[in-house]
Parts: C-alpha cells; sequence; structure tokens
C-alpha cells in the first residue's frame, strides 16, 4: 500500500514519525511511505520528497520572502500524487498548506485522513466547509473538538493528545543536576525560543536580556536552552554563544523533557512547549513576539484571549502571558521572579495542570489513531 505523508513543522514530524511506527506495526510492512517531513520521518521510513525543516510556517508577513519556497513544495507534493497514485494521504498539522494539498489529492480521487484541526474555535471558521469537502477523516486531538466538527458535518474522532505518548522523564532532580554539574541549592530556568526561525529572532534576545537580569539579581541561577533540532535551533544556540552567554547550556532535543521537568520555571515561545509544560509539571512564563502587521491582522479575527494553549482551555491566564511589546527582557524576569514568589499562583497553576491532563483523556494518540485508521480504510475498501 502506497501512502503520501506530509508534515511541516517540529512537533509535526515528530507526530509523524509515530504514526508511521505505529500503523506499519498495526497494518504489516506491506505499507511504502513518500512525502513532506524532516528528520525524524526519514528516520521513520520516510522517503522525503520535500525536506520540512526549511519551510515557513506561522504568521502571514513571515511568509512572504519564501512563498515561492512554499509553492514548489506545494507542487513536488502535487506532481508526486499524480505519478504515484498514493492508495491514502496522511496530512499532519500545517493547516492552510494541507487545506490546499487535500483539494488536489480530492481532485484525484484520493482519500485523505487529517491529524490535527484547524483551529477554527480561534478564527477562520471558514475553513470549516473546505475541511468538510477535502478531508476524509479527520483525527482530533483535543476532547472538545469532536462535537464541534461533527455538529458541521466532519468525520471527526477524537483519539488523545500525542504528547500524553510523549512526554516521559527519566531523570530525577538529583540526577539531572549531577549531569549539568551543578550543585544542589541552584534555581534552574529553561529557554525554549520555539522552531522557527522568525521566532529565533523575535525571542531570543529578549530571553537572552531576562537571563542577564536575573543572574544579576541573583548567582544561585542556572539555565539552559532547548534548542529545536532545525537550522532555527542552530541559530539560536549561535545567538546565545555570541552574546557571550556560554552558562546557557544548550540541551539536547532528545533530552528536553528530563531538563523539563527538573527546572523550577520555564520561558517558552507559545506553542508546543506550553502544554508540554503541563505534562512534566513545570511552572511557564509564556513569551511572543511576530510582524506587527501579523499582530495587528491577528488582533481583529482571533476571537480567544490568549495565546498559549493551557490559557485558551482554562479560559484564564494560568500562565503568564508577555506578547508583542510587552515581551521585554525586564517583565520576563519580572514574571519569573514574581511567579517562584507567588505560592498561591503555584498551586493554581499545577491544579489546572492536572485538571487539564484529566480532560485531555486516557486515550493514546498512537494507539487509538491507528485503530480509527485502520477502520477507516476498511470501509474505503482498502487493506495491506
Amino acid at each position: 500500500m502506497r501512502v503520501m505523508i506530509s508534515s511541516g513543522e517540529v512537533s509535526g514530524d515528530l507526530y509523524a514519525a509515530q504514526m508511521v511506527a505505529a500503523l506499519n506495526q498495526r497494518l504489516g510492512p506491506g505499507l511504502e511511505w513518500f512525502g513532506m517531513g524532516g528528520n525524524e520521518s526519514r528516520r521513520a521510513g520516510v522517503q522525503i520528497l520535500v525536506p520540512s525543516d526549511l519551510l515557513p510556517s506561522h504568521g502571514l508577513f513571515e511568509l512572504v520572502p519564501r512563498f515561492f519556497r512554499l509553492m514548489q513544495a506545494f507542487r513536488t507534493l502535487a506532481r508526486a500524487a499524480r505519478d504515484r497514485r498514493p492508495d491514502w494521504a496522511l496530512l499532519i498539522d500545517f493547516q492552510d498548506f494541507h487545506l490546499h494539498l487535500a483539494g488536489v489529492l480530492r481532485k484525484l480521487g484520493i482519500p485523505v485522513v487529517q491529524l490535527v484541526a484547524p483551529t477554527v474555535w480561534a478564527w477562520r471558521a471558514g475553513r470549516i466547509r473546505r475541511i468538510r469537502e477535502r478531508v476524509n477523516k479527520l483525527l482530533v486531538i483535543y476532547p472538545f473538538e469532536e462535537p464541534l466538527w461533527r455538529e458541521h458535518g466532519v468525520d471527526a474522532e477524537f483519539i488523545g493528545h500525542p504528547l500524553m505518548d510523549l512526554v516521559r522523564v527519566g531523570r530525577t532532580r538529583e540526577e539531572f543536576l549531577a549531569a549539568m554539574g551543578w550543585e544542589g541549592s541552584v534555581r534552574v530556568i529553561g529557554f525554549l525560543p520555539g522552531s522557527r526561525p522568525n521566532e529565533v529572532r523575535a525571542l531570543a534576545p529578549v530571553m537572552l536580556g531576562a537571563w542577564g537580569r536575573l543572574r544579576s539579581a541573583s548567582s544561585a541561577w542556572r539555565a539552559f536552552l532547548v534548542p529545536a533540532p532545525t537550522a532555527a535551533g542552530d541559530r539560536a544556540v549561535r545567538y546565545f554563544q555570541e552574546a557571550g552567554s556560554g552558562d546557557v547550556v544548550p540541551v539536547p532535543h532528545s533530552e528536553r523533557y528530563d531538563a523539563m521537568a527538573n527546572a523550577d520555571v520555564l520561558v517558552a515561545a507559545s506553542g508546543t512547549a506550553t502544554l508540554e509544560a503541563v505534562f512534566v509539571r513545570t511552572p511557564a512564563v509564556v513569551v511572543y513576539r511576530m510582524h506587527p502587521i501579523t499582530w495587528w491582522v491577528a488582533r481583529h479575527v482571533v476571537r480567544v484571549r490568549y495565546a498559549g494553549m493551557v490559557n485558551i482551555m482554562a479560559d484564564r491566564e494560568v500562565q503568564p502571558e508577555l506578547l508583542q511589546r510587552r515581551a521585554t527582557p525586564e517583565r520576563v524576569a519580572a514574571a519569573v521572579t514574581n511567579l517562584l514568589g507567588n505560592t498561591e499562583a503555584l498551586q493554581a497553576m499545577f491544579t489546572v495542570y492536572e485538571d487539564l491532563v484529566e480532560r485531555l483523556g486516557c486515550l493514546h494518540a498512537f494507539t487509538e489513531g491507528p485503530r480509527v485508521i485502520q477502520e477507516f480504510l476498511a470501509r474505503q475498501g482498502l487493506t495491506t
């Protein structure tokens, strides 16, 4: 069975690799995978026609410089679909790009499964109709999404959040500190500047400035950096090193959960990391900056009050958010200090964390997802 699979971001690439492994195990060895993805997908056995690590993936104005690269990627995948005629396609996140690709695939008669739904509850609800027309099966990762999509005639099914399966912590605080060469009395902060080039450009200076202020206030602080496994991650490491902050230790991406779980606090770009903080039970401050034009548009079209998914689900600011002009080194350092000094706020945050984990349920995405996909393929008359 020939399958096109496509993912466009670090998290999507990781989900893709896990789903490929799980489907190979469930459906047997007769699957031939090809499409777009990163290193994780390549290691899982996907023939990569379009490397995803150089593609822009966020914002409006930010996409302009790389528009032609996106178009080239789209044309490559569309041509591969016409030439190779996959039996079905699995599209993961990267919403606008995949919505257009799904249109091509449906015209070719290729069944489309999409993992991770567009956030139509936050903005651009008009995408619902196009999803209904172009996607045969939608796998959603938040429980409130299934009834929302089904209400609009989309065959959606909640499979659990992938992070429930992926986040694993293997080291105690003592083991982590020993591995880092730090004494037991230190306070540890982790910086997660995101996986996209524009995020690193905007947030690394803010994080570095906050670190300087915290370090000046107390010699007890130690810091680590979690760079993405992409060119943007390499850029983040270089930025910190060239700025003279060799005391901010880069942590391999494969060891990020041990580091995150044993930090006293995280400063993270709005995105997957803010939800990962929930699963490792670590306090977090959310920061984000985008191009002013993108920010202006977002303020006028986005229907939710918060940027971080934790705050959106809780419907209040549990993780402090510092966005756009408020994301300054002074305010980030103050937010970290105030959060760690406020026992009530920390306890309230941990209570919300526990509630969110419970609300996300006990389903395992890489067990439930393959089961749902297998049933869908059977209804389509597709078997390995």
